[in-house]
């Protein structure tokens, strides 16, 4: 997919990136980083720092859907930012001032990417990008270890297979003191004070933000505390090691990792992956597991976890679960109306559907779920999705930051609004961080016996 047709609105990135400046879910309980990372900076510097502050107030402008958002105060604010820009003395606080101005409309998918998350910087983004990522390893990764906010505790939920977490001995249901010296309740506490300021919810954005401080420079370690029964604690160094999965450069996004997997489980199957992205890697996992679980009970989607990604590649999977042609979603952008369908594709799967979701199924995620469940094509089960659900695009800034920004408003068929309100499972699985120990994935195994009933 080249630049080209990315900027064009071919292709509607709607993909939400986890970077420690990147959106509003983590500005607060990363401003210690942020002004950290404070320097005095040159002329030409701040030059190239104003160029993108104009850039991004004339990309909003253009391509905003609600222009009627752009009133006075909307343009009083930019001017203001602007002046303060302009005085500014590091390159910190002139990107907190393009942000300030990215997250003025209070919702999700409009955020500046930190030029020094792209790692290495992409000259050549035509069709060979992502082949060229595939060949560049990465310098970062991560310790395996997911979390999520359950209760009142920030709690393990999943650990890679042979990872550092693993192998540490943790479990699901573990409780996560605290990271790197950085308690979780003192995380909470922040980011429930911010929470008025956050397009995200905190169960969303306490575990994004947990997630990035589980990653890190490969060599590096993460000291993390836990608890398995009151009273007791085990320390434990975890060591960051490669991301799993494959990497993928598109236009101007950072590079990203794409984890997929498939199992079978007898009378069912089960596949998912970390994105919609990488076509070429998440397409052929799809088509397998509609392929080898055809004639079986039941087919379950796990996009727990999944941070979005590309539109197409939505119509493309559900083209697996629809006979006739399928309405999906309902875009409204500045220059055009557009009605999202799927259109059926071999081998149609006849059985039961079951998609697990929780409060990181973002984005592309949720406008799948939200358009199979709304068809009567699936069942969800878990829990909420983010509501963070607009469709966007991505290009780079002349400072060499990425800006995200909204190009369409975005409802299911039924004219259903997902931004903020995300996709209410047919079946909320809740459990206590306890009930991790007995059973490991109660929403799989909910989603199951629906399918073996």
């Amino acid at each position: 997919m080249s630049r080209r047709m990315l900027e064009a609105g071919f292709v509607w990135a709607v993909v939400l990136v986890w970077f420690g400046a990147t959106a509003s879910p983590v500005r607060a309980a990363d401003r210690d980083d942020i002004a950290k990372g404070s320097t005095s900076r040159d002329s030409a510097e701040l030059a190239r720092d104003l160029d993108s502050f104009d850039f991004v107030r004339k990309t909003i402008e253009d391509r905003y859907p609600k222009p009627e958002r752009l009133d006075d105060a909307w343009q009083g604010t930019a001017d203001s930012l602007r002046r303060e820009l302009e005085a500014s003395g590091s390159k910190a606080e002139a990107r907190r001032l393009v942000t300030a101005l990215a997250l003025s409309f209070g919702e999700s998918h409009f955020a500046i990417i930190p030029s020094d998350a792209y790692g290495k910087l992409y000259e050549d983004e035509d069709d060979t990008a992502e082949a060229d990522a595939a060949d560049a390893p990465s310098s970062e990764g991560s310790v395996g270890l997911d979390v999520r906010w359950i209760g009142d505790a920030l709690v393990a939920v999943r650990t890679d297979k042979g990872s550092s977490a693993e192998k540490s001995g943790i479990v699901p249901g573990d409780e996560v003191i605290s990271i790197d010296g950085r308690t979780t309740r003192d995380l909470a506490e922040t980011l429930r004070e911010d929470s008025s300021e956050s397009v995200s919810r905190f169960e969303t954005s306490i575990a994004m933000v947990a997630q990035r401080r589980l990653t890190g420079k490969l060599g590096e370690e993460r000291e993390v505390v836990l608890c398995r029964q009151p009273g007791d604690t085990i320390r434990v160094a975890l060591a960051i090691e490669p991301w799993r999965g494959t990497p993928t450069k598109l236009g101007a996004l950072p590079e990203q990792t794409v984890e997929t997997f498939s199992e079978d489980l007898g009378d069912a199957g089960i596949f998912g992956f970390s994105m919609f992205l990488s076509p070429m890697t998440v397409m052929p996992v799809a088509q397998s597991a509609f392929e080898s679980f055809h004639g079986k009970k039941g087919i379950i989607i796990d996009l727990r976890g999944n941070f979005g990604g590309l539109m197409p590649m939505i119509q493309g999977i559900v083209g697996w679960l629809v006979s006739e042609p399928t309405q999906l979603g309902h875009m409204v952008m500045r220059d055009a109306d557009l009605k999202l369908f799927a259109n059926p594709r071999p081998p149609h799967f006849g059985g039961k559907v079951a998609i697990l979701t929780d409060e990181l199924s973002i984005s592309a995620a949720e406008l799948f779920t939200a358009g199979v469940q709304e068809a009567g094509l699936a069942r969800v089960f878990g829990g909420r999705t983010a509501g963070l659900a607009l469709p966007a695009n991505v290009v780079r800034l002349p400072n060499g930051d990425g800006f995200m920004f909204v190009v369409a408003e975005y409802t299911t068929p039924k004219e259903v609004r997902l931004e903020r309100t995300g996709v209410v499972p047919d079946v909320e699985v809740s459990f206590s961080r306890f009930d991790l120990y007995e059973n490991p994935d109660p929403v799989l195994d909910a989603a199951l016996a629906w399918i073996r009933e």
